[in-house]
């Protein structure tokens, strides 16, 4: 490989190597762990890294880490196998993908995604723009990356990017609007989640799309097979594919995002338990804490939501 001289980072661990040429750029979407080999390096022209916020809208849905990247000519990542799927996209350029399957030119418009504890190598012989998410593992995408890694060209980049671009403006202010860091998020992972299967069940999908709008329709797992006339075990087994989740799972997940978009508005929390279909509002309140680890009124201050009439 080429001298030190040329690269910005070399980072080198016993499962993983990375070196970026010296006109790289990356602005990560989410705040980094301590131990993380970037949480040493303060923001600068060639990297943005986010404070930490009081709930992470992006790791709520499955995605550990995400940034939006520009990497130079020469970049170089090697990995033995780590516990997520990476799903990388081009926008502009093009990056090699080497793995068991062989050595895949991936150029603009592009994406891939490899399975968790595959080995595989990323290098360049241009310039390399485009996003990358770490995607928690789960059955929806075991079930997918089965046969090993997935390349193709992307039906959402435009989508994604737009998202992701949002995101990253939002993010980066004082008073960021928590409300539209979830919209951008949920845009995110619908986006990957359909370039890594396109051929889901629509009805079902439809299906579930009702849920998040409408999570108080249904008060159990039984409930909801029984309008779709399927057992609540095939309800689940069908979830679980779809979604990488059990359907008790999704509709709480649907009820608190509903729940956050209320929180950031004039609702009191009797209001909002009664309209995500809870018994009470210390019903709510106790799941609310287990989902976000904090009370509702604890989020409402923390997301800046101190007069609830300014965000009606």
């Amino acid at each position: 490989m080429p001298g030190k001289k040329i690269y910005l980072w070399e980072r080198n661990d016993e499962n993983f190597l990375q070196c970026w040429p010296k006109n790289s750029r990356q602005a990560f979407l989410q705040c980094q762990d301590k131990a993380s080999f970037f949480s040493k390096i303060k923001s600068s022209n060639d990297i943005y890294i986010p404070e930490k916020i009081a709930f992470d809208p992006l790791a709520a849905r499955g995605i550990l880490n995400s940034a939006l990247m520009r990497f130079g000519k020469l970049y170089y990542q090697e990995r033995t196998g780590v516990e997520f799927s990476q799903a990388g996209y081009v926008t502009k350029g093009s990056v090699h993908l080497k793995n068991s399957a062989g050595d895949t030119r991936l150029g603009a418009g592009m994406f891939f995604c490899t399975p968790a504890n595959s080995p595989y190598t990323l290098y360049t012989d241009e310039d390399w723009h485009g996003m990358w998410f770490h995607l928690k593992n789960n059955s929806f995408l075991s079930n997918r990356l089965k046969h090993g890694c997935i390349y193709r060209k992307s039906e959402k980049i435009d989508e994604l990017f737009f998202a992701a671009t949002c995101y990253l403006k939002e993010i980066k202010k004082a008073d960021r609007a928590y409300e539209l860091l979830d919209a951008y998020a949920e845009l995110i992972e619908i986006c990957i989640r359909h370039d890594i299967a396109r051929n889901q069940d629509k009805k079902f999908l439809d299906f579930m799309a009702q849920i998040k709008t409408k999570p108080a329709k249904y008060t159990s797992s039984a409930a909801a097979a029984e309008s779709l006339g399927i057992s609540a075990y095939e309800l689940d087994k069908i979830c679980t594919r779809e979604t990488g989740m059990r359907f008790s799972k999704y509709l709480i997940a649907a009820k608190m995002g509903l729940a956050r978009k209320y929180l950031s508005r004039m609702c009191t929390i009797s209001e909002i338990a009664s309209a995500l279909g809870f018994a009470d509002a210390f019903t709510f309140s106790k799941s609310f804490k287990s989902f976000h680890a904090c009370t509702p009124s604890d989020f409402r201050k923390l997301n800046g939501h101190y007069n609830s009439r300014k965000y009606l």
